[in-house]
This record gives structure tokens, sequence and C-alpha cells, in this order.
């Protein structure tokens, strides 16, 4: 066991409070650190095993008969046998989009910055918590094949989603009996899906990916995401919906992990790969009402799909981030200054009212 300071040695009494001062602000550090945290795209599933899928944004176009889902994926790592599949109504088609189209949403619906200064001590401890099918099955009705850009598209149909998942695995995409249930939920609509593998004369993929285009007629916009029910970590969404006037979402995928709106206004129709189209519904062929929704969703929440539908009135909003710098740090640092000044003027006070009283020249007389 170490030796106890002697209190009426000022030097070590000083070495010991130094010592638990620094493994006090050690413990706040470790605390205080962020923890990471992962995200997935919707549906989407890569084949390598270095590489994982980081996120997904989403352009929704919808001018009341036909919707348009630009969809582009970031992986992180490079893959060079990229693969994911995306369910979609029957007749839809599908294009390479224009991947210049997103950078210029992100700045278009930018929130309103401003900072404010937290002089809170305890404010980093009071965060809260954001072929054929075997058996005689009915075979897979291969509807189309098609190379868009640096992929290789395939629209599936059938009656029997095991099929269709059974053909998915016999050409290589990652798929598992998991997903069986909610492959039916979508065939039994009559709907297609689309299974789309990175051709090999592409070599790899990094980073963003060019974004696929896919259009189908609708009079009820959907963003279709149940597929994300069976990721393994937590969904980051971002959706842009463009149309004649502002939309609310009228079904969350998830209840209890409602998306939130961040934007919603009038924006020049070229921000949305617009050249004409839904303009003409608001009178005015140069500009659309655009919505942009965020938000993170627990895999185990996904009940559904997105659904949007036109909201009450056409107001603006413009989302504001608070940007905050944490000041309490002097406070704490403060603390232990003052306690090991309080403490060693204090024991200098003590010895020196200990030390003998110098005998004057009338005491020695």
């Amino acid at each position: 066991m170490p030796d106890l300071p002697d209190p009426y040695d000022p030097a070590m009494t000083l070495r010991w409070l130094v010592r638990a001062v620094v493994a006090a602000l050690v413990a706040v550090g470790l605390v205080a650190l962020p923890q990471p945290a992962s995200a997935c795209a919707c549906g989407a599933m890569v084949t390598t095993s270095n590489t994982s899928v980081s996120g997904e944004t989403a352009l929704v176009v919808w001018d009341g008969t036909r919707e348009t889902i630009s969809m582009a994926m970031e992986l992180n790592g490079s893959a060079e046998h990229a693969a994911w599949v995306m369910p979609v109504p029957p007749n839809t088609d599908v294009t390479l989009g224009d991947r210049t189209v997103f950078p210029t949403l992100v700045d278009a619906t930018k929130p309103v910055e401003r900072t404010t200064y937290d002089w809170n001590p305890l404010s980093p401890f009071m965060m809260g918590s954001a072929g054929g099918a075997p058996g005689g099955a009915p075979p897979v009705d291969v509807e189309k094949v098609a190379a868009i850009g640096p992929f290789q598209v395939t629209w599936l149909t059938g009656s029997d989603a095991s099929a269709v998942n059974t053909w998915l695995s016999s050409q290589g995409y990652p798929t598992k009996p998991a997903l069986t249930p909610t492959f039916q939920t979508y065939l039994a609509k009559g709907w297609r899906i689309l299974a789309v593998k990175l051709l090999p004369s592409s070599g790899s993929l990094s980073g963003t990916l060019d974004p696929l285009a896919m259009s189908f007629s609708t009079t009820e916009p959907v963003y279709p995401i149940l597929l994300s029910k069976h990721a393994n970590h937590v969904q980051g969404i971002n959706l842009y919906v463009a149309a004649a006037h502002r939309m609310d979402i009228a079904q969350q995928a998830a209840p209890n992990g409602a998306l939130r709106v961040r934007f919603a206004g009038r924006v020049p129709a070229s921000v949305a790969g617009l050249t004409t189209g839904l303009g003409t519904q608001t009178g005015s062929s140069q500009t659309v009402f655009l919505t942009a929704y965020s938000g993170y969703l627990q895999p185990q929440q996904i009940s559904g799909d997105y659904l949007f539908k036109q909201a009450a009135t056409d107001d603006p909003y413009v989302s504001t981030v608070t940007r905050t710098v944490w000041l309490g740090w002097v406070i704490w640092l403060a603390i232990p200054v003052l306690f090991v000044v309080g403490v060693v003027v204090a024991v200098v006070g003590i010895v020196r009212s200990r030390r003998p009283a110098v005998e004057g020249p009338a005491a020695r007389s």
C-alpha cells in the first residue's frame, strides 16, 4: 500500500493532489468521448467483404401521375462485385441518373446556422439518446435485362417469393431466406424485384455511386424501404420530394422513428434536375416545390414503405442548426486548480503555525 502524504509536508501533499486531479480529468474525458455510429442504405447489399454501404440519398419526383426515384449510394471502401435488389411497381423504366443533382439539393436545402455558448459543466453528461425453384415451385420470370451505365439491371417477377430468392442466390446476389416474406409482400401487389449488379467490365466502384433513376406511373407517390427491416445496422435516410406542391408523409416506414422535415420551399426546377414538367402545374415552368426529410431508422421498427400526399398548405420551412460551443470545461479546469491552490495555502498555513516562534532580544535577556 503506498505511503499516505505527510500533512506537514507541503511538497508531498501537492504531488498527491495533482495525481488525483489528473486521474479525475482523464475519467471525465473518457466519459465525454463520442461513440461511433453506423448506418446502412435501404435495400442495398454489397458482395465484397471489405466494402459496406454507409448511406443513401434519394430524390422522389412526382408530377401527379408519374413518379421518378433517383437513388445514390455511398460506399465505404472499393467494390468490384457490387449487387443489390430494389422492389419497384410494374412497367418501371430504369435509366442512369445525374450525379450532380444531389450536391445541388444539399446546397438548396442547407439550414440556417447560429452559434450559442454553453457554460454548463454537466452538458456532456446530459445528452439524450436518436432459375427454377426446388420442389415444383413456379419458375421466376426474367422480364427484362439491360445494361445501364456501369450496372446490369434485371427485372424479376413471379408469384412465389422463395423462387425469386433462390434465383437471386443462384446468380450471386447476397440474399437470405429471411427476405422471402418481404419479397412476397411486393410480389402480391404485382411489383417487380429489380436486381442490380456491377458489370465486370466496369472495374471497381468507390465513394458515391452513379444514381439509378426509376420511373413508373402512380397516383400515390411511394418510396419502398421495407427490405431495410432485415438490415443489421441503423438506417440513415435522406429523402427529397419534388412536386407541384409541398408533400407530407402519409405513412411513415417506422411510426416510432418518423423522419423530420428539414426544408420545404420553392426552388428552381434545375435544382431537382428538371427543366420542364412539374412547373406547368403551378403556372410557372421555372420552379418546383421541394420538401426534404431526414432521420435514422432502427431496422426492427420498419413496418412499411413511405407514402406521400399533398400537404394542406404550401408553407415554407427552413431548419436551423445550432452550433453550441461548450465552455463548461473552463469550470471543470477551474475547480481542481482552485482546490489545489486552496489546499496548498491551507497546508502552508498549518506548517507555518506549527513552527516555534522566534525569540526576540527581550526574551533572550
